[in-house]
């Protein structure tokens, strides 16, 4: 039996195929200088920022590595989405006041981790 020959023609590529794979939390440097529209100059300024963006920065990453939120860029918005909206910065567009109460609310949040890490720990 012979087989039909195959027309020659020009092959179009597919439209519809999604070829972006988000690059994981961990892997994007400039990810809450990006949330937060920061962008890169904060850093040759006085970098007022360094500190609450570190606090920030540990507390998510210690979420991710305890196993509680997805090492993706999607997750990590969507924790920091919830901290706003339990300091009622939703709507606040200044980035100094997002920064410092988020970062002071992180730190709340990790020695509370800790503190019931101990309890658990020590309690009888």
């Amino acid at each position: 039996m012979k087989e039909a020959p195959v027309p020659v023609g020009k092959v179009e590529p597919q439209s519809n195929v999604d070829d972006h794979v988000e690059v994981p939390y961990t892997d994007a440097p400039n990810f809450l200088e990006d949330y937060f529209g920061l962008g890169t100059q904060w850093k040759d300024q006085d970098a007022i920022f360094d500190e609450d963006m570190h606090k920030i920065d540990v507390y998510v990453s210690s979420l991710i590595q305890d196993g509680e939120i997805a090492n993706s860029q999607k997750a990590v918005k969507d924790v920091l989405k919830k901290m706003e909206k339990m300091n009622n910065l939703t709507k606040e567009e200044r980035a100094v006041v997002k920064l410092e109460v988020l970062g002071n609310y992180a730190e709340f949040l990790m020695k509370n981790q800790t503190l019931k890490s101990n309890l658990k720990r020590y309690a009888n």
